[in-house]
């Protein structure tokens, strides 16, 4: 990545109403977004959620215009886009229902997790006799 190429492309895209981009969030030599964008004038307002995966996630504003800057593993990217982007594209947009509508299930097998943070799964869902089973996918990093 080159700075002056990506703030030029972060210029063009300051002309709608939310930028998302994807990579270049974190900590590497390459990870050129958040540089960029703070010498455009953002005001960064949070980087890094506790959730996993997804947690290289960037916002910030220039000016009114929200700007996302997603992690560029795509499962993380994914996972950040549907708790963080799509909710505030429907909100923009007028919609109550923010987010995917919530069911209750049984899973198959004991999850264990860290304490701290939001932990998204891969899993296969059945729906069977009205009852819904979840099963985790095996060794999910």
């Amino acid at each position: 990545d080159d700075e002056k190429d990506l703030m030029e492309k972060f210029k063009w895209a300051l002309q709608c109403d939310m930028v998302v981009s994807s990579g270049g969030v974190s900590v590497g030599d390459y990870d050129l977004v958040k540089a960029s964008l703070k010498k455009m004038g953002q005001e960064m307002l949070f980087w890094k959620v506790a959730m996993k995966p997804g947690k290289p996630l960037a916002f910030g504003r220039i000016d009114d215009i929200p700007i996302f800057g997603l992690p560029g593993n795509p499962v993380s990217s994914f996972v950040s886009f549907e708790q963080f982007v799509r909710p505030s594209i429907r909100k923009m947009m007028g919609a109550t229902q923010l987010t995917h509508r919530t069911v209750q299930a049984k899973l198959t097998r004991t999850i264990h997790k860290k304490a701290g943070r939001l932990h998204f799964l891969s899993a296969n869902v059945q729906w069977e006799n009205g009852a819904c089973t979840v099963s985790p996918a095996q060794e999910q990093g």
